[in-house]
């Protein structure tokens, strides 16, 4: 059960980090400008003000050994690929989801 929890928590994280990124990679762009250095640091205080509780959830899962967690995110990782993409096109409006 916990690596389950493990589970669940991975894919979330990393669904939850591929949104974000998408909707604050239209405002960072070459040349950079004040609003790209605005949306960087607003990027990078959201990060850091959920780092804390982040790490609070990291420590139950202590008891997972360490080449076990790194199997379940790398399928962690690929979900969250699916959902993040399945989410995005449904916030966009462009879902073409073949069912």
């Amino acid at each position: 059960m916990e690596h389950f929890k493990f589970f669940c928590f991975q894919t979330i994280l990393l669904s939850t980090l591929f949104i974000l990124n998408y909707y604050f990679d239209t405002f960072i762009s070459q040349p950079f400008t004040q609003v790209d250095f605005i949306a960087i640091l607003i990027f990078l205080l959201l990060i850091l003000v959920a780092f804390k509780p982040i790490m609070k959830v990291y420590k139950y899962f202590t008891t997972i050994r360490l080449r076990t967690k790194l199997l379940i995110s790398v399928f962690a990782f690929v979900l969250s690929i699916v959902i993040g993409g399945v989410v995005l096109s449904l916030l966009t409006g462009e879902a073409t989801l073949m069912w």
